[in-house]
């Protein structure tokens, strides 16, 4: 399991679909965390939205075939274009 990107750049206001490739015989539980929740909310089943200009790691915890793993992306939030 890992999330596609591996890097996110992100405008203030923009909303943005992550992708995690799974492959799993099971219907695997899926999680999102954020540490820099001040920077990024989620949505819900990995759409973020940037909320102000910063940095934050999103993480996707996978529970699947009784194992749990985990991938980590960086995003950095920049001022949207016309912004000053």
């Amino acid at each position: 399991m890992y999330i596609a990107q591996a890097k996110l750049v992100m405008e203030v206001g923009e909303v943005r679909q992550l992708t995690v490739d799974i492959e799993s015989t099971f219907s695997p539980t899926v999680g999102w965390r954020i540490e820099g929740a001040e920077i990024l909310a989620s949505l819900g089943d990995g759409k973020l939205k940037a909320l102000s200009v910063g940095e934050a790691t999103v993480t996707v915890i996978v529970e699947a075939d009784g194992r749990e793993v985990s991938d980590s992306v960086q995003v950095e939030v920049v001022p949207a274009k016309g912004d000053s």
